[in-house]
């Protein structure tokens, strides 16, 4: 079934919108047009100031045909999933719709001038999603379910197809081993700063590593058939937040090698965010080990910052980034669980790469959040309900640490089990 939509002016920003709302979320063909054809019988949508007779009137809020970026006052109605953005009396929806999804999926506010949070990241609480109750819902899906029922009723041919829902789960690899091939210093600096029996024995083989999960991993992957994305930080240079492994390692080297055939992509480096030379050499060092051209990115620490972070990204051949969620809490930063191509707004003008969002990650359940592992399988639990009803995909990461064997992470494995098991069974 064909959509029209009705419209004066075309836009980037609109033509952008329509894609993804019609496109990517509902999987439905829409046409653009300037004038009503009464020979055809398809749903009609009129975007705009002025109201067709039969069609479904969104009225514009104006913000789609804008070329620049201002401050834009952003009025908002209601909180947490029955929020709505541009808020307007007149039109079928009450507010408009096209304009609040492209708000929140062009991460506009990002583009604001706004307090870096300890990271040099744009802070959740300055979002509008935190402000009104809706950062862990994934409103837009919501917002388009919502405009489907409203169009089904005034066209009852038109029937939008089932929603999909995936589960993709992804792995950061910042410090495979606790203490194995470390080497010498760090782990008599490490004892000397935390001394205990556990290290020695690691070190003596006569206990497995407790960060070490990778055959736990493959384990599950084959038993439920999950096809995973690790994240491999690759580092020459450590540092004070870039601690891992060297790549040059002969048994980092096999490890990495070792997954070859699962999809990989590159974790960057803190220092290579304020060096496009630094990400571009450990891109290479990646691809060489494993003799993949990688084009799968998500950033160290999730430093993001709009739009450098991946107009660099895009200039290193990376198609696919999986950054956009937030560092301190779990949640959809933005409001959506499907995937989207990324409009630069300072060119006004959408790109091909491709934004997949997540929305759960361990460590912000375990060090910001100061949840329990029970606590946190819940919230995991309440994001795939969540997913499952309003469509798209459930991104998760995980790192190897919480995976293991470590008793700081106690309860971190069984719960991963539980929640594989209960989704993929």
């Amino acid at each position: 079934m064909m959509v029209n939509i009705l419209c004066d002016n075309i836009t980037n920003r609109l033509a952008y919108t329509l894609n993804f709302i019609f496109i990517d979320v509902l999987r439905v063909k829409y046409k653009i047009v300037s004038e009503v054809n009464s020979h055809e019988h398809y749903p009609l949508i009129c975007y705009g100031d002025k109201k067709t007779l039969g069609a479904f009137h969104i009225k514009s809020a104006g913000l789609l045909y804008e070329t620049s970026i201002d401050n834009v006052d952003i009025k908002a109605e209601g909180d947490g999933e029955n929020c709505v953005l541009f808020p307007i009396e007149e039109g079928d929806m009450k507010f408009d719709i096209f304009s609040a999804v492209f708000f929140l999926i062009s991460r506009y506010e990002e583009y604001l001038s706004y307090e870096e949070d300890l990271y040099k990241r744009f802070p959740h609480t300055s979002s509008i999603a935190y402000q009104h109750g809706f950062l862990h819902y994934p409103l837009v899906n919501k917002w388009i379910n919502d405009l489907t029922i409203e169009l089904e009723k005034r066209f009852p041919k038109f029937k939008s197809p089932a929603k999909i829902f995936t589960h993709i789960p992804t792995y950061d690899i910042d410090i495979p081993w606790a203490y194995k091939h470390k080497g010498f210093l760090r782990n008599l600096g490490g004892w000397l700063r935390s001394p205990g029996l556990e290290r020695l024995k690691v070190l003596c083989n006569l206990a497995p590593d407790p960060f070490d999960s990778f055959s736990f991993l493959k384990r599950i992957h084959k038993e439920h058939d999950l096809n995973p994305i690790f994240f491999w930080l690759v580092a020459n240079k450590r540092g004070k937040l870039d601690k891992n492994i060297s790549p040059q390692h002969p048994a980092m080297k096999r490890l990495v090698k070792d997954h070859a055939l699962n999809k990989n992509g590159l974790h960057p480096s803190w220092h290579s965010h304020t060096a496009v030379s630094v990400l571009e050499k450990e891109k290479k060092i990646l691809e060489k080990l494993i003799n993949v051209n990688i084009t799968a990115s998500r950033q160290h620490y999730l430093r993001l910052r709009l739009p450098e972070t991946y107009e660099n990204l895009i200039s290193k051949g990376i198609t696919d980034e999986f950054s956009m969620g937030y560092g301190t809490i779990n949640g959809f930063r933005a409001s959506t669980s499907t995937a989207f191509n990324w409009f630069n707004l300072r060119n006004n003008e959408e790109t091909s790469l491709r934004i997949h969002p997540f929305c759960f990650m361990d460590a912000n359940s375990f060090y910001e959040q100061k949840q329990t592992a029970g606590e946190s399988f819940n919230e995991l639990m309440n994001y795939t309900e969540l997913c499952r009803k309003e469509g798209g995909a459930l991104i998760t990461i995980f790192h190897n640490n919480f995976l293991g064997g470590a008793t700081e992470f106690s309860g971190w494995k069984e719960l991963y089990k539980r929640f594989i098991q209960e989704v993929h069974s």
